[in-house]
């Protein structure tokens, strides 16, 4: 179809023009025409919840380039956000009615309740009034526990802001994800920014007729695919983005003509059946749902030229592959981006349209090759069944990394100009048919990455942490009142994708205890939304690391391994069906235990032993031929997951074959001595309630026992133990104490902060535990020897399990210690 094709009924966009003039004039006559007036610029002010709707438009977030500069390259991203007066009209009906018989449909659905209810919802857009010269605040929370506020606006005269923001750089990195949201609303209006690095795939991708039918030659399937049925997507496609995504991990940009006004119902659709992107859409035709249908056809190459540009401004170093169909300039405006920028197109997949009338003329071989003349033909292909393309997908991934090894050969030539690199890239690319083929028919060739035949889905299930309505950090007063923070359930939750260094695994289960609760601001400083929580788990490697400079050779763990491991609290748990880990954040689970039972382990494990190996500066190999015994306190040890665990670890003859330390450990309840003594074989045992009463006094119980002072206190009581562990009676010069359950108390005694110094040279420290997979593989040997093992408390669905981590929460609130509860993933 060319630019300036006039759609084939006009005389349909003519009537339903003539019905929307006129019901706006009806509903609002002064405003409609007061919009022809000229009329000074309106006073610039804030948005409000009571008067106006906003959308925010997901985005993707670039490194911007500064030249000269040894810093780091700063996030960027463009930030798009509407503003509408909120509709007045009482009744769509009439309209409804006029729309539903102009397209057709009276006598055949239009008098369907449903149908009806689904054209008022999907014409609202096309009848709001925007709002120009309105201000808003949009608040960021940051992975580095701080949130970052930004103003945006005003909006133009179609209500419209477009506006580039930058991010504090210093805790973001290629694929994070972060979510933004207005300031001071009560009901959550909010945005996805995700964070794409200068290198990889990218995909432009036309929407309709390309992966949505919308029967873009014709007036009367426009208005009927877009305001009465349900979208479809075109068959075989989501299969081949499934493909694309898997294996080229790209950045996704949605390049359509279609007005801004079908954001919401566009974004639904792509997040129901395709991967997650930006959107770009046109931002003309407020106002006139007349103006629909000439978007599809009115200047469309131009159009999509102008919006690529932008995203090569963006990200000038990717690789691209533009798809689109035959119904409008699709062909047209690839071929003109790969003649300006052929080093940035790779490919251009054209879908032939057949299944939509009036398209013989566009599906002429005589206008492909003419839209194509003068790129070459190993770039562009035209498809009708998406299953062609698979081939082609593994075509692109092996042309990708025979091209990047033949960058990193000609880095050494950059003295004698770019012609060496021009050329060895433009042989790769025109001969990468014969390189596929060859690699595909060796018998040489296998990957040693990737299960080719595990299929991971684009969304999953999880559970997230959604902000309050305003961060605590945030002095500036609200006008509106906070809303708590909760943890939801999501079943189309993006999936995420590990980067060249990092593992996918298929989540089994995950755990949780009320200490980790409770410490959550200090264990996990990440505010980013999404946040999943659960870091401690257990499940099956899913596909492996591609490349990892740190650790050279192939990776540790292959697909199918059941690992279990500790995520790091920077980054995103594992109460989800996928979760991506480092290689040292993982072991292979212990065979002797459930997948239940091993995600209770690695978090409190970890932590008695970084105790003992980190904080306490013992070395395991060291403590083998130590003959003097060691001296431990455990406080709280039978109500903590921690305490029990070091319990487990002090009395394995494993780390300590010479002599078992002496361990003195106190509980909250008088029937726990006795468990205590016969399951741990402990020497001492004080019964210390908690809350201590004001009389306790830890320094005269060990003085009135006789007991020397120890080595090294693991504190699992909290603030009032902590501080009483401190007494010379207590603890030895130069010893230590540490405490896995109050950061507080700990914190005051930093001894490189501001706080109180050591007494005695006393090393007084909060553990704040730290993925270790080395350690997780003594852990695991400990364990299938049935020295140490976990404890569950309890077991819940994941779809449970918001409820269960308010539970906890409150739990935690209220006291509680220890306990493993898990969430039963898959």
């Amino acid at each position: 179809m060319s630019s300036n094709r006039q759609p084939k009924t006009p005389s349909v966009l003519q009537r339903v023009a003539k019905v929307v003039h006129a019901f706006k004039r009806d509903s609002s006559m002064l405003q409609y025409l007061s919009s022809f007036l000229t009329k000074p610029s309106p006073t610039t002010q804030m948005a409000n919840e009571r008067q106006h709707t906003v959308w925010l438009f997901d985005n993707t977030a670039y490194q911007a380039r500064i030249s000269g500069s040894t810093q780091p390259n700063s996030w960027r991203a463009e930030i798009v956000a509407c503003v509408f007066q909120k509709d007045s009209r009482k009744d769509l009906s009439k309209l409804v009615a006029m729309v539903a018989d102009l397209i057709g449909l009276d006598g055949e659905i239009g008098t369907d309740k449903e149908t009806r209810h689904r054209i008022a919802e999907r014409l609202q857009p096309f009848l709001h009034h925007t709002a120009s010269s309105h201000l808003m605040m949009l608040e960021t929370p940051l992975p580095n526990n701080v949130t970052q506020i930004h103003q945006i606006g005003p909006t133009d005269d179609g209500g419209i802001i477009c506006q580039i923001v930058e991010a504090e750089s210093g805790h973001l990195t290629n694929g994070a994800s972060i979510r933004s949201y207005l300031r001071g609303w009560a009901s959550e209006v909010s945005m996805s920014t995700t964070f794409a690095g200068p290198q990889g795939w990218l995909v432009i991708s036309d929407i309709d007729d390309t992966i949505k039918y919308t029967k873009t030659s014709e007036s009367t399937g426009i208005l009927r695919t877009t305001f009465v049925e349900e979208p479809k997507p075109i068959a075989g496609m989501p299969r081949l983005y499934a493909h694309l995504q898997r294996d080229l991990a790209p950045t996704w940009f949605y390049l359509s003509a279609s007005p801004y006004n079908l954001y919401p119902f566009l974004h639904g659709f792509i997040h129901t059946y395709f991967s997650p992107g930006t959107l770009i859409l046109r931002d003309t035709s407020w106002l006139d749902v007349s103006e629909l249908v000439k978007s599809f056809s009115v200047n469309t190459m131009e159009y999509k030229v102008d919006r690529a540009e932008k995203i090569h401004g963006w990200f000038p170093q990717r690789q691209v592959l533009c798809i689109g169909d035959s119904t409008q300039k699709d062909p047209e405006a690839y071929a003109e981006l790969y003649k300006r920028h052929p080093d940035w197109i790779q490919a251009i997949w054209i879908r032939k349209v057949t299944d939509v009338p009036h398209l013989h003329e566009q599906n002429m071989p005589e206008r492909f090759q003419s839209a194509f003349d003068g790129v070459p033909g190993h770039i562009w292909k035209v498809f009708e069944d998406p299953a062609e393309l698979e081939h082609d997908v593994g075509g692109l991934n092996k042309s990708h990394v025979l091209a990047k090894s033949l960058r990193e050969d000609s880095a050494d030539h950059e003295g004698s100009g770019d012609s060496v690199m021009d050329r060895s890239l433009k042989s790769a690319i025109e001969t990468h048919s014969a390189v596929t083929h060859r690699l595909d028919n060796s018998d040489d060739y296998t990957s040693s990455t990737m299960l080719e035949q595990t299929s991971v889905p684009s969304t999953m299930r999880a559970l997230y942490f959604r902000p309050a309505s305003t961060a605590i950090t945030d002095l500036t007063s609200l006008s509106a009142p906070r809303v708590d923070s909760c943890v939801e359930f999501d079943s189309e939750f993006q999936t995420p994708m590990p980067s060249g260094n990092e593992y996918l695994i298929k989540v089994k289960t995950a755990a949780f205890s009320h200490d980790e609760l409770r410490l959550a601001t200090i264990l996990n400083p990440s505010k980013s939304i999404p946040q999943i929580p659960l870091h401690c788990f257990c499940g099956t490697v899913v596909d492996t690391p591609k490349h990892d400079q740190r650790n050279p050779g192939p990776p540790k763990f292959k697909v199918g391994d059941v690992v279990f491991g500790l995520v790091n609290y920077t980054r995103d748990g594992a109460a989800a069906d996928y979760v991506v880990t480092s290689e040292d954040e993982i072991a292979l689970k212990p065979q002797n235990i459930s997948a239940a039972e091993a995600a209770t382990i690695p978090l409190p494990a970890l932590t008695a032993w970084q105790s003992l190996f980190t904080y306490a500066g013992l070395v395991p190999e060291d403590v083998k031929e130590m003959k003097q015994q060691l001296r431990v306190l455990v406080t709280n040890s039978r109500n903590s997951e921690v305490g029990a665990q070091a319990l487990q670890l002090l009395r394995s003859r494993t780390l300590f074959p010479y002599r078992l330390p002496w361990v003195c450990a106190t509980c909250d309840a008088e029937d726990q001595e006795d468990y205590l003594r016969l399951e741990h074989g402990i020497e001492e045992v004080l019964y210390a309630p908690l809350p201590l009463p004001q009389d306790y006094d830890l320094g005269a119980i060990f003085r009135q026992n006789c007991w020397a002072p120890v080595d090294l206190v693991i504190d699992c009581a909290g603030r009032q133990m902590f501080q009483q562990a401190h007494s010379p009676r207590v603890i030895k010069d130069n010893g230590a104490v540490v405490t896995a359950v109050d950061s507080t108390p700990a914190q005051n005694r930093d001894s490189e902060g501001n706080g109180e110094p050591p007494k005695n040279g006393v090393f007084s420290r909060f553990v704040a535990v730290q993925p270790d997979g080395n350690a997780l593989e003594r852990i695991a040997q400990l364990v299938e020897s049935d020295v140490v093992r976990g404890r569950v408390e309890s077991i819940h669905d994941i779809n449970r399990g918001a409820d269960m981590l308010a539970m906890g929460a409150a739990g935690a609130g209220g006291g509680r210690r220890g306990g493993m509860m898990v969430i039963h993933v898959n």
